[in-house]
């Protein structure tokens, strides 16, 4: 490994935290096969007992982050978790359960579906052989900022579930040797593991796997797109594929269109529609042309999401079984004289004999469909 390398394996960030108007500390070390975080009290423990005494201290209060360097010891650890990134093992010391709400709180921060107009900066880019990527967006409830080198956190705030917490790059790390961690097993352990997920983009994916297939000499291949509004599912789904199918019939040839179903799980056959064991369709996939496709969120939790009874609705208007002809509306923009943009209604006549539906496991499909009341036809 070359010396910037060896620069690059580690990162310590440090911030203030509050948490039931107690002042706190959070220590990150976020490393290639670990990251631990520390939540470290301005009062040493033997401090704290001594108060209840009466006796004087005889550790110092830390009161700024500058003190952490030349003043800190293990006895000033509140709580401390530790994950191992490659196997999943987690060790943690101490009893509070605050860093799990603060873990929690960016966790559900990193997995927020932020509108486009509301991410502020999003980029990329590669400097002397160093990956950077800087992110910022934030609605009237959550917040992120972050920045990552080489997939480490440089910087990072957060502010979401009425937390908040900023850490900021320090030149040193705590020295936690003697903390003695112990191995979490079952709940406890899937508790924190699933609060230190890493988030998965595209630039952890190119860290692991050849992309080259997705994005080559800083060109996009493929173009993949989230619908989650009923304007983008008309303008973007619907209308474009009427125009494709009117053309496809018009040269006498077949409309190929693949669709797909994401659920919950695969309980969908047999059961009620209240038993709380049936599960659920919360994205529909879909693609009718080579490196472009769409899938259109109808019930995703952390995403705005499309009615997905209209989205059936319309999408059989098209794709369940007819014979003959069917009149079939669509809609174009149109921008009047005043500059505003209003939606101007058409209608198509649509052969179903022209439409080629291609599905995987389409008769799982089909039942997630059937689930709306409507019948999909796969051909």
């Amino acid at each position: 490994m070359n010396m910037q390398g060896r620069c690059l394996e580690k990162m310590n960030l440090l911030g203030e935290f509050k948490y039931n108007n107690t002042e706190f500390f959070i220590h990150l070390n976020d490393v290639n096969n670990t990251g631990t975080y520390t939540l470290v009290a301005a009062v040493h423990a033997e401090d704290r007992v001594r108060s209840l005494s009466g006796e004087e201290s005889r550790y110092p209060v830390l009161r700024r982050r500058e003190q952490l360097k030349d003043n800190f010891n293990p006895g000033y650890v509140v709580e401390c978790v530790r994950k191992h990134k490659k196997t999943g093992r987690i060790l943690k010391y101490g009893n509070s359960n605050v860093l799990g709400v603060v873990l929690d709180a960016i966790k559900y921060a990193k997995g927020y579906g932020f509108s486009k107009n509301e991410i502020l900066t999003n980029y990329r880019e590669v400097q002397d052989g160093v990956e950077i990527v800087v992110f910022d967006a934030a609605d009237s409830s959550v917040q992120l900022n972050y920045e990552l080198e080489n997939g480490l956190y440089k910087y990072l705030r957060v502010s979401a579930k009425n937390i908040t917490v900023e850490l900021s790059k320090v030149s040193y790390n705590l020295q936690l040797k003697d903390l003695p961690l112990e191995e979490l097993k079952s709940q406890k352990k899937t508790q924190y593991l699933v609060s230190m997920l890493e988030k998965i983009d595209y630039e952890a994916l190119c860290r692991v796997l050849d992309m080259s297939w997705y994005k080559a000499g800083g060109r996009l291949l493929k173009d993949y797109q989230s619908i989650t509004t009923l304007e983008d599912f008309e303008f973007m789904i619907m209308t474009p594929m009427v125009k494709k199918i009117v053309h496809a019939q018009e040269e006498n040839v077949l409309f190929d269109v693949a669709i797909d179903t994401e659920t919950t799980g695969f309980n969908v056959y047999n059961l009620s529609e209240d038993n709380p064991a049936k599960d659920h369709c919360v994205a529909i996939p879909i693609c009718w042309e080579f490196g472009h496709s769409f899938v259109i969120f109808v019930d995703m939790e952390y995403f705005p999401n499309v009615d997905g009874t209209y989205v059936v609705d319309r999408l059989c208007e098209l794709f369940e079984n007819f014979s003959g002809e069917r009149e079939v509306v669509y809609y174009e923009a149109a921008v009047q004289s005043d500059g505003t943009v209003t939606r101007e209604k058409h209608k198509a006549l649509v052969k179903r004999s022209a439409i080629n539906v291609i599905g995987h496991n389409s008769g799982f499909d089909a039942r997630v469909f059937f689930d709306y009341k409507k019948k999909l036809y796969f051909n």
